[in-house]
């Protein structure tokens, strides 16, 4: 497979807005030199993930080693094996860590991305391109949140936000297992939310959410709603953007969780 020198790709120049720190690249360089036990990768389809534009607009330059490609999540094929088990030519999906893009500086919004092969699968011949290069981050977040929970069949778990990427690969993960599922998202999404398996639908829409668990905020009252031995699992407690308001609610739930019980802190188990 001929590989380019250069390619295009989207570039996160600065800390900011997306609008305002991706710029359109045509002459970005493509890895020449492959590392060991990584693989490059030529992109047919890269996904968008919150986590992107967060620490778009979050992370200092500095921290994020930039300019860089933007974004995590690819499905392509393997351009060069770099003595893996992999072949030129396999179709791969996967996604690219973050702590790892702070040390090669890559990302999948491009055409040729150099990924540790540990983050490379095969992608199985029933499922294509367009479905396949969204499934690792939303789809490992979600099968590592309830291995966190170590619920087993028959017990009940509440996905917060049903009808998001991470909530709808929940929703089908604790089904298979047994669980039941109690889901919320907004009205317009809940035919979606029990086609995919939920066993109970919260419309928060209509109600804050707290009034059909109890009249305090999630974070400070877990114990009033979770059975003793329960788990309270946190995905995204990063701000959308730095405020006042954002701040306050981030140390709010930091303090709930970290306080001990013994202070009056909440007595279940965060992660």
């Amino acid at each position: 497979m001929a590989i380019p020198t250069t390619q295009k790709a989207w570039i996160v120049e600065r800390m900011g807005h997306p609008s305002e720190a991706l710029k359109s690249h045509s002459d970005w360089p493509v890895p020449s030199e492959t590392a060991k036990d990584h693989v490059l990768v030529k992109i047919q389809a890269a996904a968008l993930n919150p986590l992107g534009w967060k620490l778009m607009q979050l992370a200092p330059n500095f921290l994020a080693k930039r300019p860089l490609p933007a974004e995590y999540d690819f499905a392509g094929v393997v351009a060069k094996k770099n003595g893996t088990e992999f072949e030129v030519g396999d179709p791969v999906f996967g996604f690219i860590h973050v702590s790892i893009t702070l040390k090669t500086r890559q990302g999948t919004l491009a055409e040729y991305a150099l990924v540790p092969d540990i983050c490379v699968t095969k992608r199985p011949s029933n499922i294509d391109v367009i479905h396949a290069f969204g499934l690792t981050l939303a789809g490992l977040t979600a099968w590592q949140s309830l291995n966190c929970t170590r619920l087993e069949a028959g017990q009940t778990v509440f996905i917060y936000g049903g009808s998001t990427a991470v909530g709808l690969f929940a929703i089908q993960i604790a089904k298979a297992r047994g669980i039941k599922v109690v889901a919320s998202a907004s009205g317009k999404n809940e035919e979606l939310v029990k086609k995919m398996g939920a066993d109970e639908f919260i419309d928060y829409t209509k109600e804050p959410i707290y009034k059909y668990l109890r009249p305090n905020s999630m974070e400070s009252s877990t114990a009033a709603y979770m059975a003793p031995g329960g788990v309270f699992v946190m995905t995204t407690p990063t701000p959308h953007r730095i405020s006042f308001k954002e701040i306050g609610h981030l140390i709010k739930t930091l303090v709930a969780i970290t306080w001990p019980a013994w202070l009056g802190g909440i007595p279940r188990e965060f992660k």
